[in-house]
């Protein structure tokens, strides 16, 4: 999706949000980002337009890695070899003449690197999974852990079934150096075997494994929760804020009063002190009417009213009820 449609999308569902149908320009209280958070972060649940499209986008990322179809000849034919099988697509510049598709999948995770985080190697019999450069024992690739051996490998290239061999049905690793080691890196050379020596290769193919789901594999759902985490600003929020955040929406009372106390925690009613920090009054009509003594906050309203306000209020109330009994 380009980013000016995104952009014009957000706008209307902004805009529909805070004024329904009104052609009217209504003041937006929240931010979008904090918006699509889940309900119980604070937000209401909108889902992300942005990440929604890298989502939809990583799912054909992921069929380039695990499926072998006949369909996928197309795409080698046009963008080489290296589209099939490859969990980093950033290397593979689109060609002019490339379509807009390919391009977003080859910028996906651009100057981040987070596909690689999620799509890891499955090591089976070694063949297609690099040794130093493929992410397949811990979280990161031997050539950023042991940065310093990797410097001085001749196998910097090799996979995984060229940098051992069987012996009597007992796998054994034979790394190659193009120098002798000074005593300090026999200690990394010792932590390098002890990390690899409980690792088993098998006669099955290499695979894939999707890290947030494990089990089922590529979901859409599970990148969304994960890239919302990784890219969206995570704020700070009161053991209060998540109690009421937990509870706002699954009260028995009408949604507008539900939405009236979720503004009420994040402090975004159209209060007189909120009016005035974005321009709407002027700094001096910020004082309550009633008691114009105070600011017209919501702690002012909802918590805190001086007893000159409730006095006012029950002047209020008596009035109103004798009117009442009176007509």
């Amino acid at each position: 999706m380009p980013v000016k449609v995104w952009r014009e999308v957000v706008k209307m569902q902004r805009s529909f949000l805070w004024g329904g149908l009104s052609i009217r320009k209504r003041i937006c209280w929240v931010k979008w980002t904090d918006i699509c958070k889940p309900k119980k972060e604070g937000g209401l649940g909108i889902r992300d337009l942005r990440l929604v499209n890298i989502s939809l986008l990583a799912k054909w990322h992921w069929k380039l890695l695990v499926e072998s179809d006949e369909l996928w000849k197309v795409v080698v034919a046009k963008y080489g070899v290296g589209a099939l099988g490859n969990v980093g697509l950033e290397g593979l510049n689109p060609r002019p003449i490339s379509s807009v598709w390919w391009g977003e999948i080859c910028r996906l995770d651009k100057g981040i690197g987070w596909f690689s985080q999620v799509a890891v190697k499955k090591l089976g019999n070694g063949n297609s999974i690099k040794f130093w450069k493929d992410v397949w024992v811990g979280e990161q690739c031997l050539a950023q852990r042991f940065s310093r051996l990797f410097g001085i490998s001749v196998q910097q290239d090799e996979f995984i079934r060229n940098v051992g061999s069987w012996v009597n049905g007992e796998w054994r690793w034979g790394l190659s150096w193009r120098k002798n080691f000074f005593v300090w890196e026999q200690t990394l050379v010792q932590e390098l075997l002890d990390l690899i020596s409980n690792v088993a290769i098998t006669d099955a193919d290499d695979g894939w494994i999707w890290i947030p789901e494990r089990v089922e594999g590529f979901l859409v759902k599970s990148l969304y929760v994960y890239l919302d985490r990784l890219l969206s600003p995570q704020n700070q929020r009161t053991s209060l804020e998540n109690f009421a955040f937990n509870y706002i929406w699954k009260s028995g009372v009408p949604s507008k009063v539900s939405a009236l106390v979720w503004q009420l925690f994040l402090d975004r009613l159209p209060t007189r002190d909120n009016l005035c920090h974005r321009g709407v009054i002027r700094s001096d009509d910020v004082f309550c009417p009633l008691c114009t003594m105070e600011v017209e906050s919501s702690r002012h309203l909802f918590f805190a009213l001086s007893v000159c306000c409730r006095d006012l209020v029950r002047c209020f109330e008596m009035v109103r009820s004798g009117y009442g009994a009176s007509a």
